[in-house]
């Protein structure tokens, strides 16, 4: 099951998700994956909750075994990354930029001044806009998942120029307010 993460605005490229074997797909209809020369940054995070046999999700968040996350970055000139326990503050603070400028959290200021578009969204707006976008159950190896998707991808035709304005952002924005 693929997922979209992102279709960039000038030139119709799809990001997305195959959700079992948790892979980032560019152009996931056509052969090859070709990354979209538009593409500046893209933010993309699974939350699967274990649902128990009577059918109810367990909330017990700080229980590893009931709840797992896959996140991945892809960044103009560095490409993909997943994201895990091991990454880095500079990670985490980019993670939570890009969410905040997808939920149009950000303040004028740390916005990047070069063209820039914002597409994606989160799980629940995903919901609202199309039923089964944002949240819903897959079935892996016996055990019966929630899977919750957030994902956006900010595209431009100067992708460079844009990446380097948000590497400066999230040096000096109070991103842990954004989110």
């Amino acid at each position: 099951m693929t997922q979209i993460v992102a279709c960039c605005p000038y030139c119709s490229s799809v990001i997305g998700i195959e959700v079992i074997t948790e892979a980032i797909v560019f152009l996931p209809d056509c052969d090859g994956h070709k990354e979209c020369q538009h593409l500046s940054c893209m933010w993309a995070e699974l939350d699967f909750d274990r649902v128990r046999a009577d059918r109810t999700q367990r909330y017990q968040r700080k229980q590893s075994a009931q709840k797992e996350s896959a996140h991945w970055i892809w960044e103009y000139r560095r490409g993909l990354r997943r994201k895990d326990k091991r990454e880095t503050h500079i990670d985490q603070r980019l993670a939570m930029y890009v969410f905040g400028l997808g939920i149009r959290n950000v303040p004028r200021e740390f916005i990047p001044k070069a063209e820039h578009e914002i597409v994606g969204n989160s799980a629940m707006y995903r919901e609202i806009e199309r039923k089964g976008t944002g949240e819903f159950k897959i079935r892996c190896e016996g055990v019966l998942w929630n899977v919750t998707f957030d994902g956006f991808a900010i595209f431009s035709r100067v992708p460079k120029q844009v990446m380097e304005q948000i590497r400066r952002l999230v040096k000096v924005a109070p991103v842990e307010h954004f989110v």
